[in-house]
């Protein structure tokens, strides 16, 4: 059968994966997908309507279509799945408001004698603000509804295939600032190509990226310039790097030395366990050219804190 996995996260990466593993899977596709999902299910364009989708999935006779995110089926995807005779996994846009609505799924647990902390709605920011200050003591103040998709709140447009191509069209619409978030465009050099274009970019650029897009090379800038950090080696060969675990007879991390969508790190605390991580990147290229080498880390044991740091 042909399954349709809808998301582009760990959740639904962890879907594809585990559904990957049955015999009676013959495809599966993933809209949109991510660089790691895509070693393993077909990435396709996610439309913008999900009756366009659910055309497509009765044109390929997809047999399931399983559902990841929350804002799809708050929206109503299953509905028009099941509307059309399509098989989704997932709940109704109804049953969705649990997750959709914190007020809603409050009401329910308050009505069907579901323990819950004790709460209230409001609408108002001064009667909120009294609710508070009457009650005197710590609280969480929630979101009623889940927050918007970014369509929403900024136009969506398709990605070029050519970082010159969008370069192009960022000139054209006078685009004052051009905001990078993925490693993988960093790493491939998008912002030297703006600024050849005098177009101004956020995000480092190729020489720098190369922090996040190679292990061994941040940890040898680290050992060079006396940075604290675990212990490691660094291996293309598969074989070596067993025995370099034997032989360190300690719990250790192995690391595809590349960019893979933040899949590519295996705890290894046996020799069973690294080895089996040694062979899914190296020999199986579980994570593609990601995993053409692999950084074995010795396991640190502590608190990991991350900071988000802008500067000039």
């Amino acid at each position: 059968m042909k399954i349709l996995v809808i998301g582009q996260g760990g959740r639904e990466h962890t879907l594809v994966w585990k559904l990957a593993q049955s015999p009676l899977v013959e495809k599966i596709y993933c809209a949109p997908g991510n660089a790691g999902i895509s070693q393993i299910a077909e990435p396709i364009a996610m439309p913008d309507l999900f009756t366009e989708l659910a055309d497509w999935v009765a044109s390929e006779n997809i047999v399931l279509t399983v559902v990841g995110p929350e804002v799809p089926l708050a929206e109503g995807i299953v509905d028009v799945f099941h509307e059309r005779g399509l098989k989704a996994f997932g709940p109704d846009k109804r049953a969705a408001r649990l997750e959709a609505s914190k007020d809603f799924a409050k009401q329910l647990m308050v009505k069907n004698d579901i323990p819950t902390a004790a709460h209230r709605t409001f609408v108002d920011a001064e009667e909120a603000m009294t609710y508070i200050e009457d009650h005197n003591a710590p609280v969480f103040v929630n979101i009623s509804h889940r927050l918007l998709g970014i369509s929403q709140i900024a136009e969506p447009i398709a990605m070029p295939d050519l970082f010159t191509e969008l370069a192009d069209w960022v000139a054209s619409e006078n685009i004052v600032l051009t905001v990078v978030g993925p490693e993988v465009p960093l790493a491939e050099g998008i912002v030297d190509v703006f600024h050849e274009r005098g177009l101004k970019a956020f995000g480092p650029d190729k020489r720098a990226a190369r922090l996040e897009a190679s292990k061994d090379f941040a940890k040898q800038l680290m050992v060079k310039n006396d940075i604290p950090t675990a212990a490691h080696r660094t291996f293309v060969d598969a074989e070596e790097a067993m025995a370099y675990i034997e032989d360190h007879n300690a719990p250790v991390f192995v690391k595809a030395n590349g960019l893979a969508a933040g899949k590519g790190v295996i705890p290894g605390r046996t020799f069973k366990e690294a080895a089996q991580a040694v062979t899914a990147i190296l020999v199986d290229k579980a994570f593609g050219e990601a995993g053409d080498s692999v950084v074995i880390e010795e396991e640190l044991i502590g608190e990991e804190a991350s900071f988000t740091v802008l500067t000039d």
